[in-house]
């Protein structure tokens, strides 16, 4: 025997135990040494019909000479490491662990004549492990080897294992003989220069000496170990069964927490739908309103006998969130003055009465000073010059018209934010505007991946300035399907929502800003100067415009708001969550 010869059947024990090992519809925890012998017996075949096409002829002989083509030899091989190295094969990566098995276990192989069956464990291979052995087989097998590993194994493959051959993994060696690709010499050549091993064979020869060398103590060290796993079987068959248990019933569980999930989140996405197409602002409403809007106009314009005035619409009906009871948002541009001493609002107000318009009443102290009167049954507030609630609503109305998700999920926070008491911007709570915009950030930066885009971040965005505030956003570019790579549903964005502002946002020192389209993480906000507003030192929440710089459109808000405002979203995430669908909605 020369050594060039044992470390050729050591390489091709590895090779055979590895090629078994990483086929997922080979291996069975088991590998009886009939089979092993019969995969070295067709190995000597392989080398009588192609000796004149392989570099390492001999070692044929040394597999005959040490009987590794019967079971009686192979168990030999395994057992005596004085006499070849395959002790060291068998622990490369993983241990294999040489067990008595019966007949029912390994079907019985009764031309062993005297020795009781065994059978080799193989676990199956992780992916992790057919790297490292690649590796390993690429930088320490010799190269001279590789070939002929490589046409072996793929005889193997076919004629052993029986399996599949895919014609990519099959290549032709310059001899003219087929083989795996993955254990070619021309390949492995590759992939030690790829990782910068450029004397992978040096080493492996060196190593493999020393390995030879050491023999002795590894063999001992290794009895020890595997008679340590011997004792520990018994007690890892009964963990392993305990564990497969509990597996299974954890399966179990997740698939019924995912069913009940699918059908919670379907109920909740159904209910919200019914819920907008029962609120939202029918055509004819819609119509009828545009009608106010242009009878006033007219009305306005013969009264004062001026046809540069102009009444437009704001607000819900401007932007699309309209429902069945909505009031009606108009304001009136270019309106003379005749009276300098009253407030313009008072002076339009009597006007309107002497335009036989009935209900009318004003409010003239207000922050935003309004006229209302009722027409078609259709509450109207009138101001005066507002066109910065013009360019919110046009901002909101794109965002409207880019995924349906958002006004359907809008609806669904507006009807349970009125059921809490929240919804109510003069009693201290939030305006519809602030819990617009609360949503519009929500689905640009919480929601991964983005439903809404940020406009006013678009190099597309229209340059716009009223009142010297930079009011420009994309208007023009067409964003159909921008989310459609969230496949959340109306009902599982519902939860999200109450989720994040209920458990996640920090009312203290996070920021909803609409202009970059962020929920900040700190305060750095400069207010504008406005009487009515609080300090900013004074504010419960920071929810700012989109347009005006440093205004707090919560900054209304006080922190007993801000608890009760909280709760709500907390309370409704639990109730949508536990599948109380009609209690969270109903008022």
């Amino acid at each position: 025997m020369t050594l060039n010869q044992s470390l050729f059947v050591d390489a091709l024990f590895k090779c055979i135990l590895f090629d078994y090992a990483s086929r997922s519809d080979l291996v069975g925890n088991r590998l009886t040494f009939v089979e092993l012998s019969f995969a070295f017996s067709h190995a000597c075949n392989l080398f009588e019909y192609n000796k004149n096409q392989l570099n390492n002829p001999s070692a044929a002989d040394f597999i005959r000479q040490h009987c590794l083509d019967t079971p009686q030899g192979i168990m030999d091989y395994i057992n005596h490491p004085s006499t070849n190295t395959a002790s060291q094969t068998c622990h490369f990566t993983y241990d294999i662990a040489v067990r008595l098995a019966d007949d029912k276990d390994c079907g019985g192989f009764g031309y062993l004549s005297e020795m009781e069956e065994h059978h080799l464990h193989v676990p199956e291979f992780t992916a992790a492990q057919v790297e490292i052995f690649q590796r390993f087989y690429a930088e320490i097998i010799p190269t001279a080897f590789h070939d002929d590993l490589a046409m072996l194994l793929l005889g193997m493959r076919k004629d052993v294992w029986h399996c599949a051959i895919r014609d990519e993994d099959v290549c032709m060696l310059s001899n003219g003989m087929d083989a795996v690709i993955k254990f070619t010499k021309a390949y492995n050549d590759r992939r030690r220069a790829a990782s910068g091993r450029k004397h992978a064979d040096k080493i492996a020869r060196s190593l493999l000496i020393k390995e030879a060398m050491a023999n002795m103590a590894d063999s001992i060290e290794r009895f020890v170990r595997r008679m340590e796993e011997q004792e520990l079987q018994i007690r890892e068959e009964g963990d392993r069964k305990s564990q497969e248990k509990e597996h299974l019933l954890r399966g179990q569980k997740q698939r019924k927490e995912a069913e009940e999930l699918a059908w919670r989140n379907t109920a909740i996405t159904e209910h919200m739908n019914r819920l907008y197409v029962s609120q939202v602002a029918t055509p004819h409403r819609r119509s009828e309103v545009q009608a106010i809007r242009l009878a006033v106009q007219k009305r306005l314009r013969g009264y004062y006998r001026d046809c540069s005035i102009e009444v437009h619409s704001f607000g819900s009906f401007a932007s699309g969130l309209c429902d069945m009871s909505s009031d009606a948002d108009l304001t009136v541009f270019n309106i003379p003055r005749y009276l300098p001493n009253r407030p313009p609002i008072v002076e339009l107000a009597n006007n309107l009465r002497r335009l036989r318009y009935q209900h009318v009443t004003s409010i003239p102290h207000a922050r935003v000073p309004i006229a209302s009167f009722k027409l078609y049954g259709i509450n109207c507030d009138l101001s005066l010059s507002q066109p910065m609630g013009i360019h919110n609503s046009k901002l909101i109305a794109t965002y409207t018209k880019i995924d349906q998700r958002f006004t359907t999920v809008w609806f669904s926070i507006k009807n349970i934010a009125t059921k809490h008491g929240i919804l109510s911007a003069s009693r201290g709570f939030l305006s519809s505007y602030a819990l617009t915009i609360m949503l519009i950030v929500f689905l640009q930066d919480v929601t991964i991946p983005a439903i809404l885009p940020r406009l006013q971040q678009s190099p597309m965005a229209t340059l716009h300035t009223i009142e010297g505030h930079d009011c420009s956003f994309d208007s023009t570019t067409v964003y159909d399907n921008y989310g459609d790579d969230n496949i959340r549903s109306a009902g599982e964005l519902l939860v999200d929502f109450f989720y994040f502002y209920g458990h996640v946002f920090d009312y203290s020192n996070q920021v909803v800003d609409p202009l970059r389209g962020e929920m900040m993480e700190e305060r750095s906000v400069t207010p504008p100067p406005r009487p009515l507003d609080r300090k900013p030192e004074k504010w419960a929440m920071c929810v700012l415009d989109p347009f005006i710089v440093g205004r707090n459109v919560a900054g209304n808000c006080s922190r007993e708001s801000v608890v009760t405002i909280q709760g709500c979203f907390r309370t409704s995430y639990t109730t949508l969550k536990e599948g109380l669908i009609e209690e969270t909605f109903l008022r």
